[in-house]
């Protein structure tokens, strides 16, 4: 859902006369935190063990958050994991994905507009 949100305000940014952003979203990876303090029984020992497997260190999955920070118009609208620009799943591409995109913007912004009217008056 993220990825169509965010290439969405990309795409409204461009369009927009008002001073240029960037944007862009990201994942750091699964990384080893206390995700799991609340777990109990064989769900939690699963859970431990598969992110003894696969996890990484905080440290080297914040990397990407700034490496998204620091990035250029390359990234704008764009998805970054492992610190670089990233392919989103062809579905994200395709026609009923851009169709989705359209419908989860038109509920987000019918839903923040109803908290604070007139939030997208800056885009």
């Amino acid at each position: 859902m993220e990825v169509f949100i965010v290439r969405e305000l990309a795409r409204r940014i461009d369009q927009s006369t008002k001073p240029k952003v960037i944007v862009n979203c990201l994942t750091p990876g699964a990384c080893h935190s206390d995700f799991a303090r609340e777990m109990s029984g064989i769900g939690m020992y699963a859970f431990k063990a598969a992110a003894f497997v696969v996890a990484r260190s905080t440290e080297v999955g914040s990397r990407t958050l700034v490496a998204a920070a620091g990035a250029g118009e390359e990234s704008h609208g764009e998805y970054m994991a492992d610190s670089k620009v990233s392919n989103v799943a062809p579905f994200v591409l395709s026609n009923e994905g851009a169709e989705t995109q359209k419908r989860l913007w038109a509920e987000l912004t019918e839903k923040l507009e109803r908290i604070h009217s007139g939030i997208f008056q800056a885009v």
